[in-house]
């Protein structure tokens, strides 16, 4: 029986608070077992600053200085709640320059723009608890001054909702006037705007997948996107994709871990041990909201709390 991976991580996380070197040691003992270079994106996904964003960039420029000036194979354990597509291109964008090769590992969940960064690999690395999600952009908007972010396919099902409903009362020969009203409240061009964030989205996938992960096969990429867009067939944003329907059914290049593999059983250590340092308690009104750390660099980005 395989020793408990956890509660060891617990253990040690309270006895070294701050826990940088300790995980900087476990990216050079992986970086041997793999012989390429690990770079680490933690996003919290309990934060509204864990989206991803352009300010995630002067980190990932630091993490791929960190490569030297010969390009070397790299892998990027992320871990993100997505956000900002266009910020996952410019990290990809960052990775590639900087690197012979891309894996991208995914040791829990890396959603919509976190799947897109996947995208740009040549190849995923999954295990039992790796999910993927549906390429859905996310959307900002301003709650009580504070920026939130919506799913842009959550807009456009609303409206496209409320259309259907109001054309149906007018057709049963219903009041329809309440509908009106409500249509009226829509903003035309967010909608749109919605609509033209998932193309964009979709665009970007199939130019990724053509690039990296299945060079010139553009019918592959164009139905690997068609699957991961789908409405009809990702009824959520947070719906999971696992290693075996994101290699099997949506037909993507997907290295799949045994959970006793040497490998990652070290992938889902280092993964434990940021989400706990990600949750240690601060001593001012802020919480850790994004961990991006290499074997010599360590950074993190904070939020207000709440």
């Amino acid at each position: 029986m395989s020793d408990p991976i956890y509660s060891d991580v617990l253990r040690r996380t309270q006895q070294f608070v701050e826990g940088t070197e300790q995980r900087q040691e476990l990216i050079r003992d992986i970086e041997k077992i793999t012989g390429r270079r690990l770079l680490v994106y933690h996003a919290s996904f309990q934060h509204q600053f864990g989206q991803m964003a352009g300010t995630d960039i002067n980190a990932m420029v630091d993490l791929t200085d960190d490569l030297g000036a010969r390009r070397v194979p790299v892998d990027l354990l992320i871990h993100s709640p997505g956000g900002d597509a266009n910020a996952a291109e410019q990290i990809l964008n960052l990775l590639h320059q900087r690197g012979s090769s891309l894996r991208v590992v995914v040791p829990r969940s890396a959603k919509s723009a976190g799947t897109l960064v996947a995208l740009g690999a040549r190849v995923i690395v999954m295990g039992v608890a790796s999910e993927l999600g549906p390429v859905d952009p996310q959307m900002p908007i301003v709650v009580g001054g504070i920026p939130r972010y919506i799913p842009a396919q959550a807009f456009i099902d609303s409206c496209d909702e409320l259309i259907g409903q109001a054309n149906d009362a007018q057709a049963k020969s219903l009041p329809a006037g309440g509908y009106g009203a409500l249509l009226q409240t829509i903003n035309v061009a967010f909608v749109n705007e919605a609509r033209r964030q998932i193309e964009h989205s979709k665009q970007m996938g199939e130019r990724w997948l053509v690039r990296a992960m299945y060079p010139n096969d553009r019918a592959r990429a164009a139905e690997i996107m068609r699957k991961l867009t789908a409405a009809n067939i990702h009824q959520s944003h947070g719906r999971m994709i696992d290693a075996k329907m994101a290699r099997d059914e949506i037909g993507l290049n997907v290295r799949i871990l045994t959970p006793s593999s040497p490998l990652w059983r070290s992938l889902w250590r280092l993964h434990l041990m940021n989400e706990l340092w990600m949750a240690q308690p601060m001593p001012v009104a802020l919480v850790r909201v994004k961990l991006f750390e290499s074997a010599n660099v360590s950074l993190s980005q904070m939020g207000p709390v709440g």
